[in-house]
């Protein structure tokens, strides 16, 4: 989840749903048939394999706009294959889903037809849209870094194994393979008890330990990257809500970033104005604030899913 990017998850997707999907692959039929995608992943076994795996089921680009509603799409596919256990992929489809509306301004950088071409987009990384270029590319490296790991383990008794292969004595990796760790532990619960609440908090754990990853070695070296003023605006205007439905009643919280920092800490001092781009503050936010009310909204598993194929839905075919 790419937290300090403006995120607005009570505004939900628009599209009409489609609810025929077949969940077994994880592709988005750029892979011909299940069988061809069985024998692309069963070739794979390093970390780049996998890496490279996953930038083929996306497909040919030749637009950031489609790249993203098919990280997008990935993501969601993912989550409604092992909802149980894929928090993470949860929250990453509906973060990567707004990344597009804010670069969605830039199709005008394409001169017509609403796309916008990858390599004018990069271009402008040493100009006046050198923000948003980096927005866009924590949005890449975060799926690049963490979402193979997803598609080898893939919810299997043989997945830990994949994923141990691939990793090695990779110290970089070691926080994602003891995030799956922890995961597959659940895994192995959820088989005996399937509404196990241990299980389910011993998921959440993990993928919360996933996220924190993400944050520290994905989204901070690129935030530390962004100018000053960017920064600071980018902090007034970063919001998450969320959509609360069926059993779940909770209050639209936490809202705007700032706000929950100045005025849910019940008084105690920041040292500085709140600044989405300081870890800290980030984390303070999304584990205090963000999380518990994800919690609560993933929880009505009937409107996630509908959310969620919405999202789908809008992934362009090649």
């Amino acid at each position: 989840m790419q937290a300090g990017i403006p995120t607005h998850l009570c505004h939900r997707p628009t599209t009409s749903p489609v609810y025929a999907h077949e969940r077994a692959p994880f592709a988005l039929d750029t892979v011909t048939t299940a069988a061809q995608e069985e024998a692309l992943l069963a070739s794979c076994s390093t970390i780049e394999e996998w890496q490279s795996a996953a930038e083929q089921l996306l497909g040919e680009q030749n637009c950031v706009l489609v790249r993203n509603r098919r990280i997008t799409a990935t993501y969601a596919r993912t989550y409604l294959k092992h909802p149980k256990l894929f928090k993470w992929t949860c929250m990453a489809a509906f973060a990567s889903h707004h990344i597009r509306l804010a670069l969605k301004p830039f199709s005008l950088l394409g001169g017509g037809g609403g796309c916008i071409d990858p390599e004018t987009f990069a271009a402008r990384r040493q100009g006046g849209f050198r923000n948003a270029v980096i927005i866009k590319e924590i949005n890449d490296a975060i799926f690049n870094d963490i979402f193979w790991a997803h598609l080898a383990y893939d919810g299997s008794a043989a997945g830990l194994a994949r994923l141990e292969t691939a990793i090695g004595d990779d110290q970089e990796g070691l926080p994602i393979l003891n995030g799956f760790r922890l995961l597959d532990e659940a895994r192995q619960l959820f088989e005996k008890e399937p509404d196990s609440e241990e299980a389910e908090e011993m998921a959440w754990e993990a993928n919360v330990q996933i996220l924190r990853h993400e944050q520290e070695a994905m989204v901070q070296p690129s935030f530390d990257q962004l100018k000053t003023t960017f920064s600071r605006s980018l902090s007034l205007m970063s919001t998450m809500h969320y959509h609360h439905g069926g059993r779940c009643k909770r209050a639209l919280v936490p809202g705007s970033f700032v706000l929950y920092m100045l005025f849910q800490r019940q008084g105690e001092k920041l040292g500085s104005f709140p600044s989405i781009t300081n870890l800290d503050h980030r984390w303070e936010w999304i584990s205090e604030g963000i999380l518990p009310g994800f919690r609560c909204y993933e929880s009505d598993k009937e409107l996630i899913q509908e959310d969620l194929e919405k999202l789908i839905a809008q992934a362009p075919r090649p």
